[in-house]
């Protein structure tokens, strides 16, 4: 035992002057006193913090610093006591951030902290570290600047004189992003960016945030090899495993697609000839879908399913197979109205000849993508127009959700009415009861698709919460495919009714009144202004000096010969821009 202490004495370290570093020191701590030591050019402390820090976080960089100074020592002789040890590349400390310490702050420290001396380590001269390390310094100085090419070409000098990994990468970066950014669009002095000493990374984010960005657009397109390429450069710019995984997925989702073309190109190549005949083809059946002939739709899918075959298509074909299962021809209950639009054969047979051209009428304006203003006088059936309307859309699918306004007295009449005529539209009130049965009253006609019969009361008290998701005043904002206003002419003058009216958002909206001019032509304006979102007779004051304001001045007795002219040629430029489109011709 005696031995073996003297011999561990003779091999123990000489005594070091080392400040204590607690068990309980956290790894910010750790690392910066280790930098401390660094500075004082003591390694072995230095080397034990690092040590210590890796057994609390072990990282690649931390692991890499200890190889380094492992090394460092291993390479190293030994000091004697009174003898200063071989000097180190690492970066005195600066009281602040100039020009004229960056030119000469020597590369160590942004390449890890620590590093052997690269004469010793690779041959290198003492000029030839000196002319590395000057090539290093006007780089990033250059590079500050916002000149890419120079700052590329001396670190690619820097590197035949010293190769490394990471002046390999840096070197791949900058050529990536001087390749892609102009002259113009370089980044030039000082003033394009608030943080100089990090131009080149703000570059290559801004390059790969590009090239994504571009990609998504591409994959919105369905043009996914285009993308593929996009999002390949971005990776070479830029990697990351998420960007890998989106890869592969790509080039996955590519190589099915090509071995299902191939399968089809064998009995049908995919020329332009056959190309076209697939769009007809998919046109055709669409059009016969919205003229409600589901058999020939049919046929047409199938046929272009043969040329081309797809998911989506497959599941048309399906729906158009279990639509027949289902109803049987469409020639059994449905009755072509005209011009594509279908109604179910009792519904249709109880309507007037007026009726069924009034559906004409709401069938043009719906495929117009516009509104109007149904103003028939009391007792011509304007209710039943309505629900045959929505009847026939509800059937072809041309649309969800519709809320109809009326006074409050009415409601119980419409309710009567629905399940007389279209007991399967599903209907829901919005008056009456709490706010919680109110707001699931809309909630589930937003979801499931149906009518909402509420009254100009609501609309002036709940108004903010019609025009949400789900009634709730927190969701987003709802739009409706219709909104119909019985007795429409209440939104005549600008109240609290007409600005609530005006809260509801919708694809289409419709007015049905007897009485759509009362007093003046300001009343009409305002309802055909609801009904066209603004877009039919301009704002009111470009209205009251066009229109208004010289058909009045007519009909006065002291009006001039050419005041009444004009007053005339006005009224009948306003009688064919509000005149009924001409339900034959739609």
């Amino acid at each position: 035992m005696a031995v073996e202490e003297e011999e561990n004495k003779e091999n123990a370290m000489p005594a070091v002057d080392v400040p204590s570093v607690a068990p309980q020191d956290d790894l910010p701590t750790l690392m910066a006193k280790a930098k401390e030591f660094i500075a004082e050019q003591d390694v072995e402390s230095a080397l034990r913090c690092y040590e210590k820090a890796y057994s609390i976080e072990p990282s690649e960089k931390i692991a890499r610093r200890l190889e380094r100074m492992r090394a460092y020592l291993e390479t190293e002789p030994e000091a004697k006591p009174g003898e200063e040890k071989l000097e180190m590349h690492t970066a005195p400390p600066r009281p602040r951030d100039t020009i004229a310490s960056r030119t000469t702050a020597s590369p160590a420290s942004s390449m890890g902290g620590v590093l052997p001396s690269l004469n010793s380590d690779i041959g290198m001269s003492d000029e030839d570290v000196a002319i590395y390390n000057s090539l290093i310094s006007q780089a990033k100085n250059v590079l500050r600047c916002g000149d890419f090419e120079e700052a590329l070409g001396l670190y690619e000098k820097a590197h035949m004189l010293h190769p490394s990994d990471k002046l390999a990468s840096k070197i791949a970066k900058l050529k990536s992003v001087s390749s892609q950014l102009s002259p113009e669009t370089e980044v030039t002095g000082t003033s394009t960016s608030p943080n100089p000493a990090k131009v080149d990374e703000a570059a290559i984010d801004a390059h790969y945030s590009e090239l994504t960005a571009k990609a998504r657009k591409l994959i919105e397109q369905e043009k996914l090899e285009e993308a593929l390429v996009l999002f390949k450069d971005a990776y070479g710019v830029k990697p990351s495993d998420k960007l890998e995984r989106r890869i592969q997925r790509i080039e996955q989702y590519l190589q099915q697609q090509t071995q299902t073309n191939q399968g089809v190109s064998q009995t049908t190549p995919d020329e332009p000839e056959s190309a076209d005949l697939y769009n007809q083809l998919i046109t055709k059946g669409k059009e016969f879908i919205s003229q409600n002939k589901v058999a020939e739709a049919l046929k047409m899918y199938q046929e272009a399913a043969e040329i081309r075959p797809s998911e989506k298509l497959s599941n048309r074909i399906t729906k158009c197979q279990d639509y027949l299962s289902q109803c049987g021809d469409e020639d059994g209950d449905f009755t072509h109205v005209g011009n594509g639009f279908y109604l179910h054969q009792d519904l249709y047979t109880k309507l007037y000849p007026h009726q069924k051209e009034g559906l004409l009428w709401f069938w043009g304006l719906h495929k117009k993508r516009t509104g109007g203003i149904l103003a028939d006088d009391m007792g011509l059936g304007k209710t039943i127009q309505v629900i045959s309307f929505l009847s026939g859309l509800f059937d072809a699918e041309e649309l969800k959700t519709v809320i109809i306004v009326m006074p409050l007295s009415l409601i119980e009449n419409w309710k009567r009415e629905f399940e007389k005529w279209a007991p399967g539209i599903l209907l829901q009130t919005y008056h009456g009861g709490s706010l919680r049965e109110r707001a699931r009253s809309v909630a589930k006609v937003q979801r499931r698709g149906g009518v909402l019969l509420t009254s100009y009361g609501m609309i002036v008290s709940a108004a903010e919460l019609l025009a949400k998701k789900d009634g709730e005043s927190f969701g987003r904002d709802f739009s409706y495919d219709y909104v119909i206003l019985d007795e429409g002419h209440k939104i005549k003058n600008p109240t609290k009714t007409s600005k609530g009216v005006h809260m509801i958002a919708a694809k289409h909206r419709i007015i049905l009144t007897g009485t759509p001019i009362q007093n003046n032509l300001k009343e009409m304006w305002a309802l055909f202004d609801w009904t066209h979102h603004g877009m039919l007779l301009g704002t009111a004051r470009t209205f009251h000096s066009e229109y208004s304001k010289p058909i009045t001045r007519a009909r006065e007795k002291c009006a001039t010969y050419g005041e009444r002219r004009l007053g005339e040629q006005m009224a009948e430029s306003l009688k064919k821009i509000i005149s009924p489109l001409p339900s034959a011709q739609n």
